[in-house]
């Protein structure tokens, strides 16, 4: 096999460009926030330099001053630049299509146009002055080397009115306008992340899962990751005791989860773990959980998550009819627990179903010490009738266990088996489309975000922003304005499963109704 070198990359592989283009950035260096997702999807970077653009440009300044929303404008042919009718001005500002993204910028037209006079020294001095009194948002700096810098163009050929204008660009954009060299840094780094993902999405994601503990909220960024292992077509299998993996891993063209990863799962789980053997039967699970066959015990908690989550499949039993039988047998008393330690190996009480019969086994009154069992007669009796070993697993509820203990779906959706169904699913619907267009997507709230208007003819209006996922992925930011708010605000709840009408402006969705289904 041929050696890999990171370094040795094309950058001008089409594959990788369109990976950041769409916004699959999720891992990529630099460019894995939604924000900056949005931004790439707008300017739909093909260069480094394009992309450097984004990294520096979604900085406050560069966004709050519209630096950046021209810049896409101009690029997409949306709108045209401005042109200053200056050569110097044109010069600086003709890659960022006139617009002032990078602090550099601020520092050449400093240099070339208000003070291109000075000795050499002189003009480094004023240079970096301008440079800090804007950075530094220092005010009375700012009104001081303004009023050099306007008066040093005019003195070198630019129009006062040129001068004022730009220098009012310079103080909105410049305050947070990153560092060229570092933008040009990241970027490479950035694309090259992007390429590994989007030539070895499976080894890429696999070892990103694993490293998702070191996150602030790993529990989201494995939400996340599973969500963006479906846009390449991989699964995510649910965790399995006898696969025994602790991290994340690659099987066939699949994933398996990490038991580590796991909600409860403890270090002395993955002890025990090592010392079984395949599971396969009921029995067994009885054992690991409460005898000593194997040294120690699994603790509830772990033995739940595991349970609910999947990880005993193997037995080939229900995962409801496993929780069942598992809080029966954490009931009984340790007595109670070795009688049935000891008659279930028997081939008669070879299924699970046999379990309350042998349960009843321990009310023989023709067995020594059976006598003395009249308190917990009733109780035992009461278990073993009240037992659900024929309990269906739905959908719904598979769905709530996996996100509470795996931090996300993997094998269901609330929506499944439900009759309404949308024209496309989440993941259609995170494609492009044009404006006007519209589209229905059925999936479950999962944020809601309270605000108000900031616009319009009534600012200050209640209105919410959600995001909604099915198994397919997730739609995010969907603005839900005030008119319909009022009408729909009590279905707008975490984990309310919905059907939206969405239609698309030239900002992306907007949620134009929702159906409780």
């Amino acid at each position: 096999m041929t050696k890999f070198d990171i370094d040795k990359i094309s950058f001008d592989d089409e594959k990788t460009w369109n990976l950041i283009c769409e916004g699959h950035t999720l891992g990529m260096f630099q460019c894995e926030s939604p924000l900056v997702q949005q931004w790439l999807k707008k300017v739909k970077p093909r260069n480094i330099w394009e992309l450097s653009v984004v990294i520096a440009g979604v900085r406050p300044g560069s966004l709050k001053s519209g630096a950046m929303d021209a810049y896409a404008a101009i690029k997409n042919g949306e709108q045209e630049p401005k042109d200053y009718k200056n050569p110097v001005i044109k010069a600086v500002l003709e890659d960022t299509n006139g617009q002032i993204i990078f602090q550099e910028q601020i520092m050449c037209l400093g240099s070339n146009l208000a003070w291109p006079d000075l000795p050499e020294q002189d003009r480094g001095v004023k240079v970096d002055t301008l440079r800090k009194a804007i950075g530094k948002k220092n005010q009375q700096k700012i009104i001081e080397i303004g009023k050099d810098f306007v008066q040093g163009c005019i003195r070198n050929g630019t129009s006062q009115e040129v001068a004022d204008e730009l220098f009012q660009v310079i103080q909105n954009a410049g305050r947070y306008a990153f560092n060229l060299s570092h933008s040009i840094s990241y970027s490479h780094i950035a694309y090259k992340t992007a390429y590994l993902k989007a030539h070895y999405p499976l080894e890429f994601i696999a070892t990103y899962l694993s490293y998702a503990r070191e996150k602030l909220d790993k529990w989201e960024e494995i939400k996340n990751l599973v969500r963006d292992s479906q846009y390449f077509g991989i699964k995510v299998n649910p965790p399995n005791v006898n696969s025994k993996n602790l991290h994340f891993r690659i099987t066939g063209g699949s994933i398996d989860f990490g038991l580590k990863h796991l909600k409860f799962f403890t270090s002395a789980t993955a002890k025990l773990l090592e010392k079984l053997p395949p599971i396969t039967d009921w029995r067994q699970l009885f054992s690991i959980c409460f005898t000593d066959t194997y040294g120690s015990r699994m603790n509830s908690r772990t033995a739940k998550a595991l349970i609910v989550s999947g990880a005993f499949s193997d037995l080939g039993i229900g995962r409801k009819v496993l929780l069942n039988f598992y809080n029966c047998c954490e009931g009984l008393t340790p007595k109670e627990q070795e009688f049935i330690e000891s008659e279930m190996v028997k081939p008669e009480y070879d299924k699970i179903t046999s379990f309350p019969i042998l349960l009843l086994q321990y009310l023989d009154p023709n067995k020594p010490g059976r006598a003395a069992l009249p308190k917990r007669k009733p109780i035992i009796q009461g278990m073993a009738q009240i037992l659900n070993l024929t309990e269906a697993d739905n959908a719904s509820w598979i769905y709530n266990e996996e996100r509470e203990h795996l931090g996300c779906p993997l094998t269901a959706s609330s929506i499944d088996g439900k009759d309404i169904t949308g024209s496309h699913t989440c993941y259609e619907a995170n494609g492009d489309y044009p404006k006007n267009y519209k589209v229905s997507v059925a999936g479950v709230i999962e944020q809601v975000y309270m605000t108000t208007t900031k616009k319009g003819k009534n600012p200050g209006q209640q209105m919410a922003r959600i995001s909604i996922s099915d198994n397919t992925g997730q739609i995010e930011n969907l603005p839900v304005f005030p008119e319909l708010f009022s009408e729909v605000s009590s279905l707008l709840a975490q984990r309310n499963t919905v059907l939206l009408d969405l239609y698309r402006n030239n900002q992306g969705w907007i949620v134009n109704s929702v159906k409780q289904i």
